[in-house]
């Protein structure tokens, strides 16, 4: 009796873990629908300071996702076309710190709340918020995180447990970022970073497991991009475009 209640009771986990699901974190946002492509002029007035800051250039930082985004552990400040996520709970602050002591830069600063609209739709609603802080130049970036099982590709609003727990699944994040002058719009460099981490998670916190996952592989995928942003902003000093409403050269 005691050994067949045993082998019931395993059957019953086995079967809810394969039930169970982690909720896929949103998708990235468009930056090219957002206006970084054709961006809006008009924010060149009295909010932004118009001195040229080739040596103290003050860099703000904003993480755009897909509208309604949300993750295992938090979800987005704003609501409307563009999600605005001020956790970062992926990013090593490491990584931040070193954008902040690239040459000419005397700083970071994320936007958050207090500056930030209820509802972002474009390129000027992030402007005109940085502007607000004071940031000269503004990093934009979004983290396309996808769950892959072989042979096939687990992507949308749920990810069973079930089928992650294949050692050969694993989850890859692409990260796509923007080096933006505040107060004119114009694009001053693109930088793009990837990550990889294998999930293998088939046990009862399954989804811990996987969100560790996801976090590992969208930290890496961060540091990556940020280092690729280190080399641009290397490339834009050289060729002295690093004062904002410079011409672009």
């Amino acid at each position: 009796m005691r050994s067949l209640l045993a082998t019931s009771l395993l059957i019953l986990s086995s079967a809810l873990v394969g039930c169970q699901a982690y909720p896929a974190p949103g998708g990235p946002a468009n930056l090219r629908s957002m206006g970084f492509a054709q961006p809006d002029g008009s924010i060149s007035g009295s909010l932004v300071p118009q001195q040229r800051a080739t040596v103290s250039t003050l860099l703000g930082i904003a993480r755009v996702q897909a509208p309604g985004f949300a993750t295992f552990t938090g979800g987005s400040t704003t609501k409307g076309p563009v999600s605005i996520v001020t956790q970062m709970d992926s990013e090593d602050p490491a990584d931040i710190a070193k954008l902040g002591r690239m040459y000419a830069i005397r700083g970071t600063l994320g936007l958050n709340k207090l500056v930030l609209p209820d509802s972002v739709s474009t390129e000027a609603d992030l402007r005109k918020a940085a502007a607000e802080t004071g940031a000269d130049v503004l990093l934009v970036y979004t983290l396309d995180t996808q769950f892959f099982v072989p042979n096939r590709v687990e992507y949308g609003e749920q990810v069973k447990l079930a089928l992650v727990a294949d050692p050969a699944a694993h989850v890859q994040t692409t990260a796509n970022g923007v080096l933006v002058d505040v107060r004119s719009g114009r694009i001053m460099g693109q930088a793009q970073g990837t990550g990889k981490a294998f999930l293998n998670a088939g046990s009862a916190d399954g989804g811990s497991v996987i969100d560790r996952s996801r976090k590992n592989a969208e930290r890496a995928a961060f540091k990556a991009m940020t280092d690729e942003v280190m080399q641009r902003w290397t490339l834009i000093i050289e060729r002295g475009a690093a004062a904002p409403g410079a011409a672009t050269p």
